[in-house]
């Protein structure tokens, strides 16, 4: 299975990989002056991770590991900037380089436990705003049920496809924000609980939908609710990057 497979299959988690090289030559760009003043000296020493990672990616092709064949194509390209340019084109390259990460898919024994931990997090908060609310509904799994209704939080709701894509989007947003290192941490941080928060007030509100409503709304909601929520999620982050002071662009575009 290729990467475009991978990105372009129905509810995918990785969706968004289709525009992450798009921003990796963005950011390329945007280091292009330091590009142009970097000394090259190649390093040949990036031969010692480039055939690695070559017989690995042949390997995990063949035995169908599709996640860790894509990682290797990653550090096949970071020996091969080594190699044909140096440590301080490389060092001028990485944050674009490193950003096409976000495209590769995490392999199934880390993402299987991941999303399921998500699944049950935001089922749990989700069942707290339903009571909260004076609405009948106890958990039971990755499940609201009530006595003649029930929503179940299957994967592509989990919450795991929102949080990838929040990350991605944030480490975007702090790299082109003239603030402290700190403060880009902090607000990549933030993703985890804002995220996890977001996806809980969709099931929350698909619950609601159907609660008040009935399935067939309920299922209209849920078909619109991924991309509105997606959305102001984003705002929401920004909003928090503005008030930790991510005011300024720290690059000349």
């Amino acid at each position: 299975m290729s990467l475009w497979t991978e990105w372009m299959k129905k509810d995918s988690n990785y969706s968004h990989g289709t525009l992450v090289p798009f921003i990796s030559l963005f950011i390329l760009w945007l280091s292009r002056d330091k590009l142009r003043e970097a000394l090259r000296r190649p390093l040949y020493w990036g031969l010692a991770l480039i055939l690695p990672s070559l017989l690995v990616h042949i390997l995990a092709h063949w035995m169908r590991a599709f996640a860790i064949s894509g990682l290797t194509l990653l550090l096949t390209l970071i020996g091969s900037v080594l190699v044909m340019y140096g440590p301080a084109v490389w060092r001028a390259a990485q944050a674009g380089v490193l950003y096409l990460g976000y495209a590769l898919p995490l392999p199934q024994f880390l993402m299987l436990p991941l999303t399921l931990r998500i699944q049950l997090a935001s089922t749990w908060l989700a069942t707290k705003m339903v009571n909260l609310c004076g609405m009948e509904g106890r958990q039971e799994g990755t499940a609201i049920i009530a006595w003649d209704f029930s929503v179940l939080v299957g994967n592509e709701c989990s919450g795991f496809r929102l949080l990838i894509a929040m990350l991605a989007f944030a480490t975007l947003y702090v790299y082109l924000m003239d603030v402290a290192a700190w403060k880009r941490w902090l607000l990549v941080a933030l993703v985890v609980p804002l995220s996890l928060l977001a996806n809980s007030v969709r099931i929350f509100l698909i619950y609601l939908v159907g609660y008040q409503w009935g399935e067939d709304a309920m299922h209209v909601f849920h078909d619109y609710s991924g991309f509105l929520v997606m959305i102001l999620t984003f705002v929401c982050l920004m909003g928090l990057g503005k008030a930790i002071g991510c005011r300024k662009l720290r690059f000349q575009l």
